[in-house]
């Protein structure tokens, strides 16, 4: 998530491009640019509009209407009423083509039924920071899902969000230190719908619906100069997953066989007015719940062009997940598990004369993302 008003960071940066190197400078410049073409709005808050967790990447940033694990911290909180075990997950790399090498982006998810009674509690928290132009973003997230009746469950989501950069700039020959913050709450509110299984002669069918509205009350931005608020801008996710499972004799109490078909349509926008849509959407197969294979595509927020300043979309995902449910074959645990994730971007045919300023590195964006997660129900 960048935060940036316009009028006043270019101010900013062009005062610190005058203590600052070449790269220093392309770097901002294009961050700004990226940042400042992506909607036409003045004072807009845009966050970045990456996957999360490689599970997700590698089906092409498509989960609303699947939301079956502890992606759906993000992706549709609703589906947190449907794990009534601890759960943690640590990621590491998104979906995204930046600019520099030299930056962190990781994602940590908890997941805590403490409350069954009650609901679902979960937490967790997406860090992205520039590592040598201290730029820091962290965002806070506790989760809370209900299971209202037996196909229907509802999620709610409170968002703290903190933004922090220094700029560096010269006053008659000494380095001057500008600190700037800001902050926003907002808050998601989710549903999944499961439709009853369906049984067709040999396959076994399960369908979701999935619906998240990010930023219900339209928040801005705050921040702690004297710069103005800026209105931080909306999602509207919609998603719908089917999986078959053709009927085969169970191995170990492990399904042979199971193919996921995840679509979501992605609208982004401001003041409740949504003006631009991200069709996405990946398979999953499945074998004998231990090995997985993913494909997906990530498209353009207008499916009918590729945007000059995003040179990320559309984008070719390709994902593959180990598992071991070692509480299969050890009968005293409900839940004992530990998964790997990993998804690979296909940069290959980026073509770098699109953004407004080249890649500040000489090797293409980093591909690769990959998550750990740990399961446990005793």
């Amino acid at each position: 998530t960048f935060c940036l008003n316009r009028a006043h960071v270019s101010t900013r940066a062009t005062c610190w491009a005058k203590g600052i190197g070449m790269k220093q400078i392309m770097v901002i410049l294009a961050i700004l640019g990226f940042l400042t073409s992506c909607f036409g709005q003045q004072d807009q808050f845009f966050e970045f509009k990456t996957s999360r967790f490689a599970r997700v990447v590698g089906l092409g940033n498509a989960f609303t209407g699947l939301a079956d694990d502890i992606e759906s911290v993000y992706y549709n909180s609703a589906g947190l009423a449907n794990l009534d075990y601890y759960a943690a997950a640590y990621s590491k790399g998104q979906g995204f083509a930046f600019i520099i090498d030299d930056y962190v982006a990781d994602d940590f998810a908890v997941v805590l039924p403490v409350f069954k009674k009650l609901g679902i509690f979960a937490l967790s928290l997406n860090r992205f920071s520039l590592l040598d132009y201290t730029f820091k973003e962290n965002i806070y997230q506790l989760h809370f899902a209900r299971q209202l009746f037996e196909n229907f469950s509802i999620g709610a989501s409170i968002n703290y969000y903190h933004i922090y950069f220094e700029s560096l700039f010269n006053v008659f020959q000494e380095t001057v230190s500008d600190e700037i913050s800001g902050n926003a709450f907002d808050m998601s509110l989710s549903a999944l719908y499961l439709v009853p299984i369906t049984s067709i002669p040999g396959i076994i069918n399960e369908t979701r619906f999935g619906l998240q509205m990010q930023n219900l009350f339209d928040s801005d931005v705050r921040y702690t100069e004297d710069m103005d608020p800026n209105s931080k801008y909306q999602t509207l996710r919609v998603g719908l997953s089917t999986a078959v499972i053709p009927k085969i004799q169970k191995q170990f109490n492990l399904i042979p066989l199971k193919l996921i078909i995840v679509g979501d349509a992605v609208f982004y926008g401001s003041g409740y007015k949504f003006g631009a849509f991200q069709p996405n959407f990946g398979l999953e197969l499945a074998l004998f719940e231990i090995l997985k294979f993913r494909y997906g595509r990530e498209n353009e927020i207008d499916i009918n062009a590729s945007y000059d300043y995003s040179p990320q979309h559309p984008v070719k995902r390709y994902g593959i997940g180990l598992s071991l449910p070692l509480h299969k074959f050890i009968s005293k645990f409900k839940k004992v598990e530990v998964s790997i994730d990993y998804s690979y971007s296909d940069w290959d045919k980026i073509d770098e004369s699109k953004p407004i300023f080249p890649y500040v590195s000489k090797d293409l964006p980093i591909r690769d993302s990959i998550t750990l997660k740990i399961y446990f129900q005793y």
